[in-house]
């Protein structure tokens, strides 16, 4: 994979395409989810100093499991994106200064190598949403027997809490 060595990059950049398994990592808040083909990309780096720009893309068919029911299914990624890297020095000397919008894309790199890898896998995570679901009106599970709602109904009464009982008789009668 794309290993960025920032002083052996040339002083008009150079450009990464290509394809790439990615594995997600629990570590990484990657909770349930799984890249199954190869991740298709393209970066265009460049520096200025000990600056160094990626602007790029990146194709991915991620699967995840529905926040609601459990479905396993797939979210299509198709990303542009464009961070900027300083080395860990700077993050010392820049600890006083308040942030801004150009720096909320602004990561940190050490020993002059950027893991092109790890952008990617940082990139994909960013665009899976928090709460997956299989569709926007996913009815869920039953809370009693566990059956998937959305493929067949139950005959479960639901368990009130006995906090809002007497809410049930009021909806009862509107």
């Amino acid at each position: 994979m794309v290993r960025i060595i920032v002083e052996e990059l040339p002083a008009a950049g150079r450009r990464w395409e290509g394809q790439v398994n990615v594995e997600l990592a629990a570590d990484q808040d990657a909770d349930g989810l799984a890249v199954r083909e190869p991740v298709r990309y393209e970066l265009a780096v460049s520096r200025r100093g000990s600056t160094v720009s990626v602007e790029g893309h990146i194709e991915a068919r991620v699967e995840a499991a529905c926040s609601r029911c459990g479905h396993r299914f797939e979210i299509p990624v198709d990303r542009d994106f464009k961070s900027m890297f300083v080395t860990a020095e700077t993050r010392e000397t820049d600890r006083a200064a308040e942030l801004d919008a150009d720096d909320l894309d602004l990561d940190y790199y050490q020993g002059g190598v950027i893991d092109g890898l790890q952008i990617l896998v940082e990139e994909i995570l960013l665009e899976v949403p928090m709460k997956t679901l299989c569709a926007e009106d996913c009815k869920g599970l039953c809370a009693t027997c566990g059956a998937n709602l959305n493929r067949t109904d139950c005959d479960c009464d639901a368990d009130v809490d006995p906090r809002w009982a007497s809410l049930k008789g009021l909806r009862d009668q509107l």
